[in-house]
């Protein structure tokens, strides 16, 4: 493990990295015989690479040491506090979600940036103003999706644009469907200055109104592609990542059903209100119990008498308050589940860290209305820890019994 604090730009960070991989990441012999138990108030920063099923395979990370070229060891910026950006990001989010993937994560950069009181901030900011710095200082260990957020410190300069021009986000995966991305950019950022990057260094195709491109690396010279393959609708102001996206563009065309439009995608909506981030799983992907990588000298977690979630969403709040809720089969069997999931999250432990839940998500309450169950944690650490333990396969809102 080495530490180091690094300068660019006139900002620092000091960042903790194993050398096997970043924060989080296992190694090879790490993940044959489970994850050691982690420090006290320390988590896997990063979601969990190679795993199970493609959303996993580093799609989405909790933002701790991927701004590493552009962050401050700290910020000592103050910014004012706005008001709330105008609900309906994550619902247009889960609008280009095909009904029939499984899992999806959406994230509200624009709600997070007006509560941080930097609006203003985007790919054109002068990276060493002050509120460029408060822009990261926020940024830093709360949530983001990989792809643009990893190449943050370069695509500005290099294709002028980058994740400070997102408004939203989401990462769509099913058990036999490859992951895309969506990317939905600011208003006021001038769409022909993306096609015409993406021009300059991939291989394009298609019309004006919606152009293909494809990884050129004899066009793209010293600047590294930041996605394999995009496809740009300019009067929708979306970029779609991925090696195969025709499910999500049939979505966004109106020749597929989309989930936000379903009961499962209104409900999911609706049980997480204020949130800036969501993760759900629905379907084939509703029951998330943990398997394989289990810490050694822990105990199976007794999810036989749980009872079995037709659905879930967890999402942050802001940085300390989190939620989540799951629905069930009917309103008997989530009153039934109540207790249960209650002394799993107050009395149980992780079967990844070996950590108490009570540690990890705070006090936790459960409650049922109808047919579902709603949890709030309202004194986390760290809200994004609800994006790890989805990563590792460890969300006690998602495990499924027999009950």
């Amino acid at each position: 493990m080495f530490t180091e604090c690094l300068s660019v730009t006139g900002l620092s960070l000091i960042v903790t990295v194993p050398v096997d991989g970043p924060p989080g990441f296992p190694s090879e012999q790490a993940r044959a015989t489970g994850p050691a138990l982690l420090p006290d108030g320390q988590l896997p920063s990063w979601v969990i690479d190679g795993r199970e099923d493609a959303m996993r395979r580093g799609s989405w990370f909790v933002l701790a040491a991927t701004l590493v070229a552009l962050a401050g060891c700290s910020s000592g910026v103050a910014g004012t506090p706005q008001a709330s950006a105008a609900a309906g990001n994550l619902a247009q989010a889960l609008a280009v979600v095909p009904a029939a993937a499984g899992s999806a994560m959406a994230v509200d950069q624009a709600a997070m940036k007006q509560r941080w009181g930097v609006v203003e901030v985007n790919s054109s900011t002068d990276p060493s103003s002050d509120s460029y710095a408060e822009y990261l200082h926020h940024l830093l260990g709360y949530v983001a999706v990989s792809g643009l957020a990893e190449y943050a410190a370069t695509m500005p300069e290099d294709y002028g644009w980058g994740w400070a021009d997102v408004d939203w986000a989401v990462d769509i995966s099913g058990p036999d469907a490859p992951p895309a991305r969506v990317y939905r950019l600011r208003d006021d950022l001038d769409m022909a200055v993306v096609t015409a990057s993406m021009d300059e260094h991939y291989e394009r195709s298609g019309p004006d109104t919606r152009p293909t491109y494809k990884v050129d690396l004899a066009k793209a010279g010293s600047s590294v592609p930041f996605v394999g393959g995009a496809v740009v609708l300019p009067d929708k102001r979306l970029v779609v990542d991925g090696a195969s996206p025709a499910e999500v563009l049939a979505v966004i065309e109106g020749t597929a059903e989309d989930l936000g439009s379903t009961d499962t995608g209104k409900a999911m909506l609706a049980a997480a209100p204020g949130a800036e981030s969501l993760i759900v799983g629905w379907g084939a992907s509703a029951c998330q119990n943990p398997k394989g990588g289990i810490r050694p000298g822990t105990a199976e977690p007794t999810t036989a008498a749980l009872g079995s979630v037709t659905w879930w969403v967890s999402g942050t709040v802001d940085e300390t308050h989190a939620l989540a809720g799951a629905g069930y089969p009917d309103a008997s069997a989530s009153t039934a589940d109540v207790p249960r999931r209650t002394e799993l999250v107050t009395n149980g432990t992780s079967q990844v860290t070996g950590q108490p839940y009570a540690k990890i998500l705070g006090a936790t309450t459960v409650t049922a209305t109808g047919t579902e169950l709603g949890y709030r944690m309202n004194a986390m650490q760290r809200a994004g820890h609800v994006v790890t333990l989805w990563a590792q396969r460890d969300a006690p809102w998602a495990f499924c019994g027999s009950a």
